[in-house]
């Protein structure tokens, strides 16, 4: 498992792309950019699985991408994500994305997981539930 990042010039049989929004959302966010969206979808050999939120009409680039796929056959990631933990939001529920500071000060959180992400560093804070 890899971000897009670690795609760059890399193929494989089947790419799953999770397109999972930040919680605050700005003009900068790679859902928004088409060179990293590329590089998410170009990797598939045969088969490519997308993950899209519900809500991301404010994804203009992303917005785009699903429009072109759009197909009759597509499940709904809500329902997956029910029937593999128990509720529609539980990935969401326990994740918390933004951008990476110079200086990261992690104390205790409700979530789980925290993730702190820019062009170049990946910070991801495990925390005991």
């Amino acid at each position: 498992m890899s971000t897009v990042h670690g795609f760059q010039g890399d193929e494989c049989d089947i790419i799953i792309c999770a397109f999972n929004p930040p919680k605050t959302v700005g003009n900068k966010v790679a859902l928004n950019d088409k060179n990293i969206l590329n590089v998410a979808i170009s990797r598939a050999k045969d088969h490519l699985i997308m993950f899209v939120p519900d809500n991301f009409n404010q994804f203009t680039e992303l917005n785009n991408l699903v429009s072109l796929s759009k197909r009759e056959d597509d499940i709904k990631a809500k329902l997956i994500e029910k029937s593999l933990f128990g509720s529609m939001n539980y990935i969401e529920d326990i994740i918390y994305t933004t951008a990476h500071h110079p200086i990261n000060v992690f104390g205790k959180s409700k979530y789980k997981y925290e993730i702190r992400i820019e062009d170049d560093t990946l910070d991801i804070q495990i925390n005991e539930s």
